[in-house]
């Protein structure tokens, strides 16, 4: 269970490609024991700086785990699966290493409550957050992470995927599924298919394609469409 004092400090760099860094092994630690969420080392080891294999700090945040890190998740009222249900909330504490101009809340336009949340950060910055939060990607990640497996989600960009999955931490074990969010309204080509099925076969994983129904029926809502997808050979 999580206490009321539970805080980190994310660090924010950039001016548009933004990227949020722990420094503290401290917080990286917190964020994957308490919350389930692995960040990605990113630092070169002092003791062996030319090598890439092992990474140090700083650790990379993404944005979905800040956004649901903040709560603006909104799974409880836009889902109809069990939420994991936490006590406490984690406090953020976000430096700035760019100086920025002071902005008042007129500059976050539909980011208000982002602005809020975290009110040293500069506009684009939430504006980019806010339009995540609206996108089927960040709902497809929101979902999962609520499903009461208790997932944890990493990037699946190594994979040709949005996220990779694991039913444990992953220094205990391997991904098993790989996720890719597709638009509902958007019919996949066979040729998008052999690729996806072919790829996760060859390195012992299942794809998943995730879509969200962007026009739900009038007073239900939206409703996450999830399928397996592997390969079994040519026909």
């Amino acid at each position: 269970m999580m206490g009321c004092e539970d805080s980190i400090t994310l660090t924010l760099i950039g001016n548009h490609d933004f990227q949020l860094l722990l420094w503290n092994p401290a917080d990286v630690d917190l964020l994957r024991s308490r919350y389930r969420m692995v960040c990605t080392y990113i630092g070169c080891l002092p003791s062996n700086p030319l090598q890439n294999i092992e990474h140090s700090l700083p650790a990379l945040v993404s944005f979905e785990q800040l956004l649901i890190l903040l709560g603006f998740g909104g799974y409880h009222s836009s889902w109809d699966a069990p939420a994991e249900k936490q006590a406490g909330k984690l406090k953020i504490n976000l430096e700035l290493l760019t100086p920025l101009r002071c902005s008042s809340l007129n500059d976050y336009k539909d980011s208000k409550d982002l602005a809020l949340a975290l009110p040293r950060a500069p506009p684009l910055f939430l504006n980019m957050l806010s339009r995540l939060r609206s996108s089927p990607r960040f709902s497809i990640y929101e979902y999962l992470y609520s499903l009461p497996k208790n997932l944890y989600i990493t990037s699946g960009s190594k994979f040709g995927g949005d996220f990779l999955l694991y039913y444990d931490d992953p220094s205990k074990c391997h991904s098993q599924h790989i996720v890719n969010v597709v638009d509902y309204r958007q019919p996949l080509k066979n040729r998008q298919l052999v690729s996806f099925g072919r790829l996760a076969t060859g390195v012992g994983k299942t794809r998943v394609l995730a879509a969200v129904d962007s026009c739900p029926q009038e007073g239900k809502p939206p409703r996450a469409h999830i399928f397996t997808l592997e390969w079994s050979g040519m026909i």
